[in-house]
């Protein structure tokens, strides 16, 4: 294989500058670590790091939990050990975690799009990557599972491209392997992998080794769920807080960010609430209350549901995210974002690549479950990646198609009449 020089610098100069526009993001938008910083994962971890097992999602001592997915608090312990529990020297390596984890996207991201589309159409996409954080917001700069989860679940999508005509019994297992610590980093990559299981046999990829990699694929969710059911005596999927994510979005307007006085976390009567009656428990009650609620109110909740659609393509109605659109120029930053969700959509239209269906049952099935609970910027950020690979394939196709003929177009000569 011939080492290319001129591609491993360009490569270079992407992954640094993506380094770059994210370290320089967090600078100017450090979180300072206030009380409760990073949330239930970092209350998991600082547990963990303490000895006390995977428990109490709320920093109050209440107990084992299946809150949030077991792969990111075990990271978060990791730093907890070695700086400290809570400490800001370890909220800083976390935010340098992210930072590497985000800025790797670029690699996974190029050779997604290089096999979608065109080798231009990826520079374009890793350069847009690189660039992102311009627009004032970042994956990086939430302490939470968001970096790690956007890179697998990119390098996923590309694995599942390239393995579609692979015999070899290794690459599958290895997809499997990746399927498997995908769904326990965050279940809802559950929807990526039917859709791209799915796409897998109307391609005709060998259905045995298919088989093969979706029971390895299955070996870490079945071993968290053996744990749960151990720990809380009754059957209890990765996560067990879809009850409290609905009554969230049921008992309150997520449009205008008012989810947090329904938290355990920042409502002491609510945390007074799960400590007595125990996590299953009360999740069980906020669920009867939001199923209530809807039964009440059907309209209401229907309504949500339609804005909450094109608020999590195209930007929210009002502000309420956290390091959401940071600094100048705030309706031109919130234009791009709207853009690339439009964007993504247009470009099936324009780029039919046998990909096409999986990439958009992705984009239709992968965001129900927040239609119906709530929506917060965090939910499509790992989606991004697929989302400027699909606007980077229309825009280099437009180019290809429409400007560059006229470009190439040869000057004719102007013929002067003969003295």
């Amino acid at each position: 294989m011939k080492f290319d020089v001129r591609f491993t610098v360009v490569m270079t100069v992407l992954l640094l500058l993506s380094l770059g526009t994210r370290a320089e993001l967090i600078y100017q938008h450090y979180p300072g670590f206030p009380p409760g910083w990073g949330g239930e994962m970092r209350a998991v971890a600082q547990s963990l790091a303490s000895g006390a097992g995977f428990s109490s999602p709320y920093l109050a001592p209440t107990g084992p939990t299946a809150l949030v997915p077991p792969v990111y608090p075990a990271l978060f312990a990791l730093l907890f050990a070695y700086f400290g529990p809570g400490s800001t020297s370890a909220g800083v390596a976390t935010l340098g975690l992210n930072l590497i984890l985000s800025a790797l996207v670029t690699l996974p991201l190029f050779a997604l799009t290089g096999r979608l589309f065109s080798r231009p159409a990826a520079y374009l996409a890793a350069l847009a990557w690189a660039l992102q954080p311009l627009l004032g917001y970042s994956d990086a700069l939430f302490l939470w599972n968001t970096s790690l989860y956007t890179l697998l679940l990119t390098g996923f999508l590309l694995l599942t491209r390239a393995v579609e005509r692979v015999t070899a019994a290794a690459a599958w297992i290895g997809y499997g392997a990746l399927i498997s610590f995908l769904i326990v980093v965050e279940p809802i990559a559950l929807t990526a992998v039917g859709a791209a299981a799915i796409w897998l046999v109307f391609q005709r990829a060998s259905l045995q080794r298919l088989l093969v990699a979706l029971a390895i694929g299955a070996l870490l969710p079945a071993a968290w769920m053996a744990r749960n059911v151990l720990v809380f005596d009754q059957w209890v999927f990765i996560r067990s807080g879809f009850g409290l994510e609905l009554s969230k979005g049921v008992l309150n307007n997520d449009l205008a960010g008012e989810t947090g006085r329904y938290l355990p976390n920042r409502n002491p009567l609510e945390l007074a609430k799960y400590r007595r009656q125990g996590e299953l428990a009360y999740i069980q009650g906020r669920l009867n209350g939001a199923l209530a609620s809807i039964r009440e109110n059907p309209g209401a909740y229907g309504r949500k549901i339609v804005k909450r659609i094109p608020a999590f393509w195209v930007g929210y109605r009002e502000n309420p995210g956290v390091f959401l659109f940071y600094g100048r120029f705030l309706s031109l930053k919130k234009t791009l974002f709207g853009l690339l969700g439009i964007g993504a959509f247009f470009s099936f239209f324009f780029t039919r690549t046998k990909e096409s269906r999986l990439l958009l049952a992705i984009l239709i099935f992968y965001p129900l479950v927040f239609y119906l609970t709530h929506i917060e910027l965090r939910q499509r950020l790992p989606l991004e990646p697929l989302l400027l690979a699909l606007n980077a394939g229309l825009g280099w196709h437009l180019f290809d198609r429409w400007i560059r003929p006229k470009v190439r177009q040869p000057v004719p000569l102007t013929e002067y009449p003969r003295t």
